[in-house]
């Protein structure tokens, strides 16, 4: 996993493809996982071009932010005189429009967008890290949060929705499962990743599975209308709208570091094998 600046982990991610290739692989077979970062989106964009596949990892997204959700701390939307900047403050009143409405629900899936916009090959977002973390903060609803109501599902749906909706090739692998009901919830999706516990129990069940997502016939909520127009991104938006979803920015941060642990015992385990050698 390359999780530093883009070129550190462009000149990484070509090593390794050297690295394979010398012994027979080609770099079709490989996909390099990087973090969804601002820099992880621009190394993905320059080693796509190369013909590199990547998997964006560490992808966090919840479409389904409320006003509801942020009137209780006293934000205040700003718009300046070009009405092309949006400033967030706490102040005793909201001004609440409709750009702003729908600046606070794409806010949450910046990583997503940055990732197709890269031409990345393939996204994982992570739903049960996304159930997690919203058990964690609201746990009066966990009852509540089980297959189409789970954050994490719902999360996955909008992104998959919005690719295909403006055509964006990179796949959509939902990752990081806590139970059943959410792979049945996520049916259809262009891949999954599912642990040999989850396969286990999806073999043993006899709950029904339909089809859920890609649907010829689907067609978008009205509730989804906003959020289907296509978001233009740059840097400055990806780290506002990154800054602005705290579910996001603990996660990833979290993740990456998670990552780093791994790689340093990984290290350490190659390290002491050689020395025993």
């Amino acid at each position: 996993v390359c999780v530093n600046v883009s070129p550190a982990s462009v000149e990484k991610a070509r090593k390794l493809i050297r690295m394979y290739k010398e012994h027979g692989i080609e770099k079709d077979r490989v996909l390099i996982k990087l973090a969804t970062t601002w820099e992880g989106c621009e190394a993905a964009k320059i080693l796509e071009k190369e013909g590199i596949h990547c998997n964006m990892t560490l992808l966090f997204s919840f479409a389904q932010l409320s006003v509801s959700g942020v009137s209780g701390e006293e934000k205040t939307a700003a718009r300046s005189a070009g009405g092309e900047r949006v400033q967030l403050g706490l102040f005793s009143f909201c001004l609440l429009n409709a750009d702003f409405l729908r600046f606070l629900r794409v806010s949450c899936w910046v990583q997503a967008v940055a990732a197709a916009e890269a031409k990345a090959t393939l996204i994982s977002p992570f739903v049960g890290r996304i159930l997690d973390y919203y058990k964690k903060l609201h746990p009066e609803k966990v009852a509540e949060y089980v297959g189409a109501q789970d954050p994490g599902v719902q999360s996955v749906k909008r992104i998959y929705k919005y690719y295909k909706k403006h055509n964006y090739k990179t796949v959509v692998m939902a990752a990081s499962f806590r139970n059943i009901g959410e792979i049945i919830a996520l049916a259809g999706c262009d891949r999954v990743t599912v642990s040999p516990a989850l396969l286990e129990e999806l073999k043993n069940s006899d709950l029904p599975v339909r089809r859920v997502l890609g649907e010829p016939t689907e067609s978008v909520e009205a509730s989804d209308a906003e959020d289907e127009k296509k978001l233009e991104m740059d840097e400055k938006t990806f780290r506002w709208m990154l800054n602005e979803d705290a579910m996001a920015t603990e996660k990833l941060a979290e993740g990456i570091r998670s990552f780093n642990r791994d790689l340093l015992s990984l290290k350490e385990m190659i390290r002491e094998k050689l020395t025993k050698a």
